[in-house]
């Protein structure tokens, strides 16, 4: 049925099969022949692909083969669904029938027809009437163009992930286990109840790991479950058995043998981590899926809060950052790539094993995983070019289709080599280990392979991978602290030199390379020890990582992480970026890379000691990351931050702006409203205006509430005369280009003084001569949004304040009042702002749409006049002007 029929009707739909003279990564369809018969871990009959690109799954049936049954369609999901997206739909047939289900959704075994699609489901009479409809979604022509982007976007509403499912899963699993370990073990600590249940997962996880790669006997696990005798010795000698064949730290004796486990629940866990209960395919979930998904998992923790009664909370840090953000693996390609990639080009395979890569907050291990894989696919590289050389025979092997893999012994002397990681939390070194290991053991790789390393297959990662603070060293002691063992433990100090001798008998490391965690809590101990330490003002410990980093690279070694965007501009930064500004060789301005969170990222890439005088700007594009142009770091120096995606021309026209003499604090004393909000009501003696009452050259007629007196118990919340008022939080608009727009008026726009102020709101008390309207069309003007936002904020999307920090550094004109021309110049703005503010008024008070649009008008046109007068105070050229309007 499948040469027949099945065959000619994807040839029918554009699909090539017989593409022997171009590299099988390349092939339109791969087809499965050879597999065992009866196996639940047999591979769908055909993948289809765009340019080595995974499109959908398609698996074949005879036709006497009902596809009403659970077992073909159940298999069939199970496989696309731990595809993780990348696979959205599986078409089954037996040519007879053709259904095409929903891959993105949980599959439920009992429940065969579950996401089977409205109007895919044929059988071969209907293919000639339909044949536009499956032409129009599965053809080669259709699926290039993107149809199965479309199909994927309807079909995934209201659809859970497949690593939400499997950390719903491990998450009740750890704590069901914890709960009944806890109550059978009620001496162990907390500590010991995190590793036990971690280790019994874990090891669990692997060995299904293992049987879906036919590395060990299918349903090795699944008969323990189904059978009487009790499981945990059971399953405690096959882990023994493990030990011996595969070494590594994950089968090593453990403690946990040795603990009492529910038997019931433990062989439930089984029955739901193995086919059909579980809607999972294990050797299909890629490493780098099971590490995120692991990450998340790492952010609870099992607590002990009575004798033996366990619950599972989030960690501290992970409930102050509102949940666990894995990197995006565009980034981490990235990174690795202009990184360990740069290090390595050129190099034999002899020359690659002196190679140190780090990544010293490495969790999960995303970017171990990130550089063990380029390094795999680099020597692939090497040895297909030199497969004559004899030097290099027992290094890899052929496949059947021609391609070079490196054999399990070569991957595991890259990992001992070349990759190396430390982490404060014992769990996640674990779970970077098995992340690896499972990164070792890919599809391509034999039973019969595995057994010329028996007892070696894993390399022992524990000299490689080490759990302790990257930061804080055992000088810690010398200032003779007395800490609480719980303090001891959450300090955890580590010495590097110790850690990893061979590494510093070379000098240090090649690549440190990550995503360092931010703006941790710290105890008063640890604050005072790396500010003696670090001596940079600052201890957000992305900060001091970047510091951490030029210490541990040897000379010319790179550095390169993923870091707040804060590192760009922020004050507080400011010392961090003097001393690794010379080796800089490139940001890239990422902006929000986490949805959910508020907080901008850039990448900052330097070379130790490289001292160039530019480094290369560049900025993220969607999951492409696009160079700029470069920067010169004395310009950056000047404007104290990183100049990051500015044209030339933008640089030109913002130094002139800044060379004014004096800045707009030099003119106005900036504060704050007061903070009272929660006072506020419909009775009170006082009207409240808020940051939404402040518009553009008016006030809104309608208040925020009224407030009694006595709430009132600061001076701030009082408008002053002679004074602006500002939203404090700077309007970001996207449309039609990312931009600012400063919203300000003058407080005697009140006609009614009976008003007070809330913390949404700054006043500008003027204390200069010049008049409040000509300070109020300088700060409302697009030179001055234009300069804030490109030279303050820079470019950024993240919530802007109107603080003393951002007015303080807003060049402004210092004219002399006392000379006629100028005294012109001042007057002649604040004529055109009376005009704006009267006629502000006017619109506001307009009844009918015709005035209102009338007044706009001539609003827009006197918005116009005074952006070209403060052009004319600032000296800019038309060319400069076009810069600052954005036509150039």
């Amino acid at each position: 049925v499948r040469n027949r029929f099945i065959d000619p009707f994807f040839k029918a739909l554009g699909w090539e099969f017989e593409q022997n003279d171009i590299s099988p990564e390349c092939w339109d369809v791969h087809r499965e022949y050879s597999q065992k018969e009866g196996s639940v871990n047999k591979k769908p009959d055909y993948t289809f692909r765009i340019d080595g690109k995974l499109e959908f799954f398609a698996e074949a049936k005879a036709p006497h083969v009902r596809l009403e049954h659970k077992n073909p369609a159940h298999q069939a999901k199970r496989y696309a669904f731990s595809t993780s997206g990348k696979a959205p739909v599986v078409i089954l047939t037996n040519f007879h029938k053709l259904k095409v289900f929903n891959a993105l959704e949980r599959p439920v075994h009992n429940n065969p027809l579950q996401g089977l699609l409205e109007g895919f489901d044929l059988d071969y009479l209907q293919y000639p009437k339909k044949w536009d409809f499956l032409y129009s979604h599965f053809s080669k022509q259709a699926v290039s163009s993107g149809s199965l982007d479309v199909l994927a976007r309807k079909i995934s509403k209201n659809t859970r992930k497949m690593d939400d499912e499997f950390l719903d899963d491990i998450s009740r699993w750890r704590e069901q286990m914890a709960v009944k370990l806890a109550d059978l073990n009620q001496k162990m600590s907390e500590d010991g109840l995190n590793e036990a249940v971690q280790r019994i997962l874990d090891r669990m996880i692997f060995l299904r790991n293992l049987e879906d790669r036919d590395l060990e006997t299918e349903n090795t696990l699944l008969k323990i479950a189904q059978g009487d005798a009790p499981a945990y010795p059971q399953l405690v000698k096959i882990f023994n058995g493990l030990n011996e064949f595969y070494n590594g730290l994950l089968f090593k004796p453990h403690f946990s043998e040795n603990i009492r486990v529910d038997d019931k629940l433990l062989k439930t866990v089984i029955r739901q981590l193995c086919y059909p209960e579980s809607p999972f395919r294990f050797d299909v979930i890629e490493p780098e899926i099971l590490g995120h998904i692991y990450e998340r998992f790492l952010g609870s923790e099992i607590r002990l809060i009575a004798k033996s009664k366990a619950v599972v909370e989030e960690k501290p840090e992970v409930r102050k950052a509102g949940g666990v953000y894995y990197t995006p693996q565009y980034i981490v390609d990235y990174i690795v790539r202009n990184t360990v990639g740069e290090k390595i080009g050129g190099m034999t395979p002899e020359e690659i094993g002196a190679v140190k890569i780090l990544d010293p907050a490495c969790g999960s291990g995303s970017f171990l995983l990130g550089a063990f894989d380029i390094l795999i696919k680099y020597h692939e590289k090497w040895y297909d070019r030199h497969r004559k050389n004899k030097d290099y025979r027992h290094d890899f092997y052929t496949m059947p289709d021609g391609k070079v893999k490196l054999t399990p012994a070569k991957k595991a002397d890259i990992l001992k080599k070349n990759i190396f990681g430390t982490d404060i939390d014992r769990e996640a070194t674990e779970v970077a280990m098995m992340s690896l290991y499972l990164k070792l053991m890919d599809n391509s790789v034999s039973k019969n392979q595995m057994e010329l390393m028996s007892g070696h297959v894993l390399p022992d990662l524990t000299c490689n991978i080490k759990c302790g603070n990257s930061l804080i060293a055992p000088d810690f002691y010398d200032d003779d602290l007395l800490l609480t063992p719980k303090q001891e433990r959450k300090i955890n100090v580590f010495d590097w030199q110790q850690g990893f001798p061979e590494v510093f008998k070379q000098g240090g490391f090649d690549c440190v390379i990550g995503n360092p965690p931010y703006g941790a809590e710290l105890m008063k101990t640890e604050q005072a020890y790396l500010e003696k330490k670090y001596k940079i003002g600052n201890t957000d410990t992305a900060a001091l990582f970047l510091m951490q980093a030029k210490i541990l690279l040897k000379d010319n070694g790179f550095n390169m992480y993923i870091i707040p965007k804060s590192f760009t501009f922020a004050s507080n930064w400011a010392k961090t970026r003097d001393k690794i500004i010379k080796d800089i060789t490139e940001i890239v301005d990422c902006s929000k890379v986490w949805k959910e969170v508020k907080l901008e990222m850039c990448i900052c890439k330097s070379q130790k000691n490289s001292s160039t005088t530019f480094f290369d700007s560049s900025i993220r594009n969607g999951f492409d990351i696009v160079k700029t142009g470069k920067t010169d770091k004395k310009l950056c120096k000047q404007f104290n931050f990183i100049l990051n995606g500015l044209s030339e021309k933008e640089i030109i026209a913002g130094q002139k702006i800044k060379n004014q003499e004096k800045v707009l604090n030099d003119f106005v004393k900036n504060q704050r409203g007061d903070m009272f909000q929660k006072h506020i009501s419909k009775e009170g003696d006082y009207q409240v205006l808020g940051g939404k009452q402040i518009q553009r050259y008016y006030l809104s007629k309608t208040a925020k509430g009224k407030i009694k007196k006595e709430f009132v118990i600061d001076d701030k919340a009082f408008i002053k005369e002679n004074s602006i008022l500002v939203q404090r939080i700077v309007a970001h608009v996207m449309n039609p280009k990312p931009r600012i727009i400063i919203i300000a008026t003058t407080s005697d726009a009140l006609e009614d003084k009976n008003f007070v102020i809330v913390d949404t709101i700054n006043q500008l008390q003027n204390i200069s001569e010049y008049n409040s309207k000509f300070i109020l069309g300088i700060i409302n003007s697009n030179l001055i949004s234009w300069y804030a936002y490109r030279f303050i904020f820079a470019n950024a999307i993240r919530t802007m304040q109107f603080d003393n920090p951002a007015t303080e550094k807003i060049p402004f004109p210092n004219l002399d009042l006392s000379e006629k021309k100028q005294k012109q110049h001042h007057d002649q703005l604040v004529k055109l702002v009376e005009t704006m503010l009267e006629l502000n008024k006017r619109r506001q008070e307009a009844n009918q749409q015709i005035e209102k649009d009338s007044l706009q008008r001539r609003i827009d046109h006197t918005d116009k006049a005074i952006d070209n007068w403060v052009y004319k105070l600032y000296d800019l050229t038309p060319d400069e002007i076009e810069v600052v309007e954005g036509n150039a």
